[in-house]
């Protein structure tokens, strides 16, 4: 979901080719899972008749919001970054790598295994023969496994420099009552609340994002692999709401 700064035109406008991203949060999927927060069965809830939504995808559904925030709070949370009054946001952006899935190569271990060991009783070998030749094809196979995922990993980290973003990210978790900063959050949190009807509490902490010439986001989605989640995760993103502004 991208919400537009005030005053742009279209959905083109929103995406500044240098400077500010803006501010955005996530609602965790440890919202209220019941009907009555689900505009379908399969997205989250979100307010068809708010102020300036417009649907520009509809499959996934993408939506702009015009001048969602004003103009004044986006200034003030640029230059509350600017200023250093906020704390550099803790974010990893490393590429990360499900090596849960490493698991289905096995397969492709016992076939090899399984197929050699078959040959070889064709050919009236013992039963000792058949098995040091299984366990000698498994060997192989494992080795050629390996080989193949240590390639890949190796090769996806060549390609994403092993980062999949490389802007600035700022926490507006620290601000203090009185910073005009902190009055834009305020009224950020209170938009994304009326958008998606829900709490404060089931928001992650806003962050401001910058990109400077040649910086990125890749394309990702705001899943991690299960091998990534720890006991204090809270979860993953199921809505994702950013003002961009330029």
């Amino acid at each position: 979901m991208l919400l537009a700064p005030p005053g742009a035109a279209s959905s083109e406008a929103a995406f500044p080719a240098d400077g500010w991203a803006g501010v955005n949060s996530s609602v965790t999927r440890q919202q209220d899972p019941t009907a009555t927060r689900q505009a379908t069965g399969k997205y989250p809830f979100i307010d068809a008749c708010y102020p300036g939504l417009e649907l520009v995808h509809a499959e996934p559904p993408v939506y702009v919001i015009h001048n969602f925030l004003a103009p004044g709070h986006c200034h003030a949370l640029k230059q509350a970054a600017l200023a250093g009054q906020l704390p550099t946001a803790a974010y990893n952006d490393a590429v990360l790598f499900d090596y849960q899935r490493l698991r289905y190569l096995g397969f492709v271990v016992a076939t090899g295994a399984v197929a050699q060991g078959l040959l070889t009783w064709q050919h009236g070998a013992s039963l000792d023969a058949v098995l040091m030749s299984a366990a000698t094809a498994a060997a192989c196979w494992a080795e050629a496994a390996a080989a193949l995922a240590v390639s890949i990993k190796a090769a996806v980290e060549y390609k994403t420099k092993g980062r999949c973003f490389t802007g600035s990210k700022w926490s507006t978790g620290s601000l203090q009552p009185g910073n005009p900063a902190a009055e834009a959050t305020e009224a950020f949190v209170n938009n994304v609340c009326s958008l998606l009807q829900t709490e404060p509490c089931k928001l992650e902490v806003p962050l401001v994002t910058r990109y400077a010439v040649g910086e990125y986001q890749r394309v990702h989605v705001d899943a991690r692999p299960p091998a990534a989640l720890h006991h204090n995760d809270k979860g993953t993103a199921a809505d994702t709401v950013a003002v961009a502004t330029v």
